[in-house]
């Protein structure tokens, strides 16, 4: 436990103080089990049997602006190596996974649902040089964040008052050319009065 967070200090902050004491101060625990079925009517019990790997009933979903006619299968009929085809619905006692139209599930080694894409996305123009407004303002908020996070190293890592609790400085990104791509100020706002 000492190795991983010195590992997860160090790629946080850039350095590891050596030969000081740990505190824990909180600790959080997570635990994965093999997923079991809880309780199951014994409609869906039926169907597990008579259905193994093929899809017990059918339903209409609504999906890409139309409906669909959708299979739906037991998760733990399934069989490893099956692959399903979308639009069709996997349910089981925990959730439900739509496989969406032009994506496909293929159960895996471990019975792990695996979703990919098995047709291209059809664009209705060609990409060109105009800006989406959306992705501009995503763009600028991921860049924002970065010089973000690049003062919170700063300031945790620094010794200098000025930089550690006034927050006395910036931080910035530029491109190759030196222009300002994005910046994330720092410093505490001092009233004047």
């Amino acid at each position: 436990m000492l190795i991983s967070f010195e590992q997860a200090y160090l790629k946080q902050f850039g350095f590891v103080y050596t030969g000081k004491a740990l505190i824990i101060e909180s600790l959080c625990l997570e635990v994965v089990v093999k997923n079991e079925l809880v309780t199951q009517s014994a409609y869906l019990h039926n169907a597990l049997q008579e259905h193994n790997g093929t899809p017990f009933m059918s339903t209409r979903m609504f999906s890409n602006n139309r409906h669909h006619e959708a299979p739906v299968y037991q998760r733990d009929a399934l069989v490893i190596g099956q692959v399903i085809q979308g639009a069709a619905i996997i349910i089981e006692a925990t959730g439900t996974t739509i496989v969406e139209p032009d994506w496909q599930a293929q159960v895996s080694g471990q019975k792990n649902l695996i979703l990919t894409r098995c047709c291209p996305v059809q664009r209705q123009v060609a990409i060109g040089t105009t800006v989406d407004p959306v992705m501009l303002e995503i763009f600028n908020k991921l860049f924002m964040s970065i010089a973000e996070q690049m003062g919170f190293v700063l300031q945790n890592t620094a010794y200098s008052v000025n930089i550690k609790e006034r927050l006395d400085f910036s931080c910035a990104l530029f491109n190759a050319q030196g222009e300002l791509i994005a910046n994330a100020p720092h410093t505490l706002k001092i009233r004047e009065t």
